[in-house]
């Protein structure tokens, strides 16, 4: 009999020393693990909440690249920053933000710039964060691609028809210096 009694002894001391830490929202059983001291700390329960994050609007879009932008908040803990994009709400690529890794309560500001993109083409995507609890992802946002890049000799075509107007102007005020005087 004093073997059970000192059995359960000790089994009711070693319930006061464990510590747990639980996700908030997931639904997962609390991760238990034994004190290495034999002094009797209190039990701890550690909440880690998952991260919490919002998708804003891509901006500097031009023919084959973007700048996608979010922010992210690791709710007191620390949480790895990505976005998830492609051609459907099912994505299929993801890029690491910047900065990569967030921490604390404040939401940070967080983009990537996406390059390769397909000309005149819509897009989708999302801002995500992960900490030891899991992955949060923001709403699903969209941006299309601008139609065409010019190429040089557009370029040159655009400029030669600048210089053109500005000549024929020039030459047509000087045919007819009456026109700056209003007479």
């Amino acid at each position: 009999m004093k073997n059970r009694n000192s059995f359960i002894w000790f089994l009711l001391m070693f319930m006061l020393f464990i510590t747990s830490s639980v996700c908030a929202d997931t639904g997962s059983p609390p991760v238990i693990s034994s004190s290495e001291s034999m002094a009797p700390p209190p039990l701890v329960v550690t909440v880690t909440p998952l991260p919490n994050v919002a998708t804003s609007a891509a901006t500097a879009i031009g023919g084959i690249y973007a700048t996608v932008n979010g922010t992210a908040s690791a709710e007191n803990s620390t949480a790895d920053v990505t976005f998830e994009y492609g051609l459907t709400t099912s994505y299929g690529s993801s890029v690491t933000a910047t900065p990569s890794q967030v921490s604390g309560s404040t939401p940070t500001t967080v983009s990537a710039f996406l390059n390769g993109l397909i000309l005149n083409t819509t897009y989708h995507f999302r801002v995500c964060a992960t900490n030891s609890c899991g992955t949060t992802c923001g709403d699903d946002m969209t941006f299309t691609t601008a139609p065409s890049i010019p190429t040089l000799s557009q370029w040159g075509l655009i400029i030669l028809t600048i210089l053109l107007i500005i000549v024929a102007s020039v030459s047509i005020y000087m045919r007819n210096p009456s026109m700056s005087s209003g007479t």
